[in-house]
């Protein structure tokens, strides 16, 4: 089964199913995870169009928290799996695993000297 993922941030795409495109997506993509139990995949798609370099010098940069508004009971172990225009989570199957989870991908940003 798969998680519902509410994407927040580009404003364009706020508080909807739909990713933003690679126009959206700057240099940030911001998402509410939620699952349940049973749930085992959330695909969170950010569009950056990495290049496969960037996937295997480990962009985007993910970050997961565990959401305020959570009402899962266990603090299960996260996989995460990068692609060059998605993310996937992985969890396990098992009673409280279920929650609410806040995502943020990072594109790779250099500033210039």
């Amino acid at each position: 089964m798969s998680a519902t993922v509410l994407y927040q941030y580009p404003a364009a795409v706020a508080g909807g199913t739909v990713a933003p495109t690679a126009t959206q997506a700057v240099n940030d993509v911001g998402a509410i995870v939620t699952w349940l139990d049973a749930d085992l995949t959330a695909i969170v798609t950010h569009n950056f169009g990495l290049t496969a370099t960037q996937n295997t010098q480990l962009f985007p940069i993910v970050i997961v928290n565990i959401d305020s508004t959570s009402t899962g009971t266990a603090n299960p172990t996260i996989t995460v799996t990068r692609s060059l225009n998605n993310i996937t989570l992985t969890k396990v199957s098992a009673a409280g695993s279920g929650g609410t989870l806040a995502v943020t991908c990072l594109r790779p940003f250099e500033p210039t000297k």
